[in-house]
């Protein structure tokens, strides 16, 4: 039972109002990001992850929680949440807009997901959305594998090649620090390289991760695979209406697409 104050209904207002100092001090493709991600408010994430079965669980985390509004709907269903992520300047910003809504049970920490500075079978649950594809993915999958106790959940989500091909043709949130064409082109340069044995990835790009080989490689490191289907479509509570953020095909191919799985007990 959690025993800590609902998130503040009016979040992304108070977000908005911290994002505004923002503005000339970050660049404008991180404060557009973070500005899009509030716009919606966290009822609709808390939705989406109590869809999943997000909720009632002693201790979860959000493995690259970006700016931090999946953290702040999971503070609001579990009882404490660890969020981490690799950029300094997204995580003040989730500590601030956590603070100045007064949650108390996140915990916000820098860390690389393929080295996470977590003890074996910490959590009850990992929630890992729209940044495994910015990773050497299969040591991040083996990294989870670790700190996620046994019977424990996992959801992630990750692009398939659909999505890159739209990011090619439309260039969507193209702005002046922000080229869609070029974001793809080093995507396939990177994927080229990792499938080769590099783990070096270009941070201007993402490593394509098709689903088959993402649902292989979950098997073959202790997960079973539960549910699969695009992106914001698994729904395992009758109870909520749930909002896709994204398409599951673009250009006739798979677009977004989301995992729902849990780490198998050993006998």
């Amino acid at each position: 039972m959690n025993t800590h104050t609902p998130v503040n209904t009016n979040a992304h207002t108070v977000a908005q109002e911290v994002l505004q100092r923002y503005h000339g001090t970050i660049s404008k493709s991180e404060l557009a990001a973070a500005m899009r991600v509030y716009n919606t408010p966290l009822e609709v994430y808390r939705d989406r992850l109590t869809a999943i079965g997000f909720v009632k669980m002693q201790h979860v985390l959000d493995a690259g929680c970006g700016f931090g509004q999946w953290s702040l709907a999971l503070s609001d269903l579990n009882n404490r949440v660890s969020a981490c992520d690799v950029s300094a300047e997204r995580l003040q910003i989730a500590e601030r807009i956590s603070s100045k809504i007064e949650i108390s049970n996140v915990h916000f920490e820098k860390a690389k997901l393929h080295t996470l500075p977590y003890d074996n079978d910490s959590f009850d649950g990992i929630f890992c959305y729209s940044v495994l594809q910015l990773t050497p993915w299969r040591g991040v999958i083996t990294e989870l594998a670790r700190v996620l106790r046994p019977g424990g959940k996992l959801y992630l989500t990750a692009n398939g090649l659909g999505w890159y091909l739209h990011t090619w043709k439309q260039e969507p949130n193209k702005n002046g620090d922000y080229d869609p064409r070029l974001r793809t082109a080093l995507t396939f340069a990177n994927t080229v390289r990792y499938e080769r044995g590099d783990d070096r990835i270009d941070p201007g790009g993402d490593v394509l991760i098709e689903q088959n080989n993402l649902v292989d490689t979950l098997g073959r490191t202790g997960f079973e695979v539960d549910r699969t289907g695009a992106e914001g479509t698994i729904n395992l509570c009758n109870s909520v209406n749930i909002t896709p953020f994204f398409q599951g095909e673009y250009e006739g191919h798979p677009g977004v697409y989301e995992i729902l799985a849990h780490k198998k007990v050993q006998q």
